[in-house]
């Protein structure tokens, strides 16, 4: 039995399959997503529904409803344009700083990370919980360790090697499948995550747990947004809320800490401050 259940709502469920038809091209064409997306809402006025909850693949800025939408909406998973309709999201910065405080707490310094799209906000979020841990630790930020990938296999193998030329000891990298590359990268050069370089990453995949040792990474609170999303949307309807008086309003949920066998302590000299960069 699902929430609305409970509440005696009924669940009518669109599935916009975005990436189905145009894989990452649709948020660069409004006029194919609004096509999609105008008549969806404009059936669910037509049907009188009590409320809207607006799932995303991951986290935008989406133009998803209009100014004045007369129908209590909530989004899960990104950001609204419309700022009227409050969102649900992951609080990446601060998970990312708790993930980097870790390896520093471990005695790493030394630290790089293989990010996703320059451009993307969870990338823009995570550097910055990871920079904001490396200054309060004190340790100078150098941007050369830090790599740009595609959220693939294929750009934690391809980064792996100027970082790891580079003299890095640990590297943070935005996803699991990432992390996967680097740690395949590692097994042909004969190394091993946990003894010979840390690795730390983010989602809680299936393939954290089967990589040999485990990854320690970050568990996305995606049931905790959908349930909080819900909530929202309930009291707005049954007239407990009036988001359109909060404008802008976000709420970011922490990450669960998944501590498995690829990081063991730094080796003493690790600990040492690396020389200040220029």
């Amino acid at each position: 039995m699902s929430f609305f259940d409970t509440k005696k709502y009924r669940i009518f469920v669109r599935n916009l399959r975005l990436y189905a038809r145009w894989n990452d091209a649709w948020y660069h064409d409004a006029g194919a997503y609004h096509s999609i997306l105008d008549p969806i809402l404009a059936e669910m006025t037509s049907t009188m529904v009590d409320g809207v909850l607006y799932i995303a693949g991951h986290a935008r800025i989406i133009d998803c409803f209009p100014e004045n939408y007369p129908i209590p909406a909530v989004m899960a998973y990104a950001y609204n344009k419309n700022r009227q309709v409050p969102s649900i999201v992951i609080d990446d910065e601060l998970s990312a700083y708790q993930l980097i405080n870790y390896l520093i707490g471990q005695g790493y310094r030394r630290i790089g990370m293989i990010a996703g799209r320059m451009d993307n906000i969870h990338t823009q979020r995570r550097l910055t919980g990871y920079q904001k841990a490396l200054y309060k630790a004190g340790i100078p930020f150098n941007p050369e360790w830090i790599r740009y990938g595609n959220w693939d296999m294929e750009s934690g193998y391809r980064e792996a090697k100027p970082l790891l030329d580079a003299g890095l000891s640990a590297i943070f990298c935005c996803c699991d499948r990432t992390a996967g590359g680097l740690y395949r990268y590692l097994d042909e050069h004969g190394q091993r995550p946990g003894r010979d370089l840390a690795v730390v990453s983010f989602d809680n995949q299936d393939l954290a747990e089967c990589l040999t040792p485990g990854l320690t990474t970050m568990a996305l609170p995606l049931f905790e947004i959908g349930h909080t999303a819900a909530q929202l949307l309930l009291k707005e309807i049954e007239g407990e809320e009036d988001f359109r008086h909060k404008p802008g309003m976000e709420i970011m949920l922490p990450c669960t800490f998944m501590e498995r066998a690829s990081v063991c302590p730094a080796q003493p000299q690790e600990s040492e401050s690396p020389a200040a960069f220029h």
